[in-house]
C-alpha cells in the first residue's frame, strides 16, 4: 500500500533513508520541503506495520528509494499515475522498475582522510561566500541538467535549505576571486552528500577542486558525518579516487 506522508518522519522512516544514501537524498527533502511548500509530495509503501520505501516528488522528478522487500510493480504502476515524470534512484531500483536510462553514475563514499588535500596550499575556504558567487560558478561549469533555474528560483531554494540546516555552500578564493565552489546538498544526521562542485575553466589545473572537495569533506567528518557524492558515468573518477572517494554503487536517472 502506499500511503501520502502527511506527518514528519518518524523513527521508522528515518531507519529506512538511513540504509542507502538515497534514502538519505530523499529525507533531506522532506526535512527541507514538507510543511513549507504545496508542490512537495512525499510517499511511503507499507508492507504490514512496515516501511518498504519512500520517494518524493519535486519539481518533475521523483526521487525514490526501496529495499529489497518492496513491491516494485506497484511503485512503478503509481509513478506512472503521476504523469511525465522523471525517476531518480540507486541502480538496484532502477533496474526493479524496468525504467529508461537518460543519465547514469556512480556513487562514491569516501573512506581516506589521509588523502585529502591540504588546506594550506593555496587561497581560502569560505563557507559564508554569497550566493551570486556559487551560482555563477555553477550556472556556467556544472550543467544545465543540475543547475538551469533562473537565479531568483536557484536562491529562493538554496536559501532555504540553508537556512533549515540542510545544505552548506563553500567558495575557494586566490587573490580575492573565486576560483571553486561545492556544495553539501544534503547535511542529514551521520550522512553529508556533496555535490556541485565546479571550478571556471580559467583556473583549472591548481588543484582549486580537490581543495573545496577537501574543505567539505573535513568539514562533514567533524560533524561525525559519512561524505558522500555521485558522479556522471565516465567522468572524474581518478580525481576523486585521489582524494580518498571510492565508488560504492550506481545511480540512474531516466523515466517509465
Amino acid at each position: 500500500m502506499i500511503k501520502l506522508l502527511t506527518e514528519p518522519p518518524d523513527r521508522c522512516l528515518e531507519y529506512l533513508c538511513k540504509k542507502h544514501i538515497f534514502g538519505i537524498r530523499v529525507l533531506s527533502n522532506i526535512h527541507a520541503y514538507q510543511g513549507y511548500f504545496d508542490f512537495f509530495k512525499a510517499w511511503v509503501q507499507l508492507s504490514g506495520e512496515n516501511i518498504t520505501a519512500v520517494f518524493c516528488l519535486y519539481d518533475g522528478i521523483v526521487t525514490l528509494y526501496a529495499d529489497a522487500c518492496a513491491d516494485y510493480e506497484e511503485i512503478a504502476a503509481f509513478i506512472r499515475m503521476l504523469g511525465d515524470i522523471k525517476i531518480y534512484c540507486n541502480g538496484e531500483n532502477f533496474d526493479a522498475l524496468g525504467l529508461s536510462v537518460l543519465r547514469d553514475g556512480y556513487i562514491m563514499r569516501h573512506f581516506d582522510q589521509g588523502l585529502l588535500k591540504s588546506a594550506d596550499l593555496c587561497g581560502s575556504v569560505d563557507f559564508s561566500c554569497p550566493y551570486k558567487e556559487v551560482y555563477d560558478i555553477l550556472s556556467v561549469n556544472s550543467g544545465s541538467a543540475v543547475y538551469s533555474p533562473e537565479y531568483d528560483v536557484w536562491y529562493a531554494d538554496i536559501n532555504h535549505k540553508i537556512r533549515h540546516d540542510i545544505s552548506k555552500m563553500a567558495v575557494m578564493y586566490k587573490d580575492n576571486c573565486a576560483v571553486s565552489c561545492g556544495l553539501i546538498l544534503a547535511n542529514e544526521r551521520d550522512f553529508a552528500l556533496l555535490g556541485g562542485i565546479a571550478t571556471p575553466s580559467e583556473y583549472r589545473g591548481n588543484g582549486y577542486g580537490g581543495l573545496i572537495v577537501s574543505a567539505l569533506v573535513r568539514d562533514a567528518l567533524k560533524n561525525k558525518k559519512v561524505p558522500y557524492l555521485f558522479r556522471d558515468t565516465g567522468k572524474n573518477m581518478e580525481f576523486y579516487n585521489h582524494l580518498g572517494f571510492e565508488d560504492v554503487g550506481k545511480w540512474a536517472f531516466g523515466g517509465i
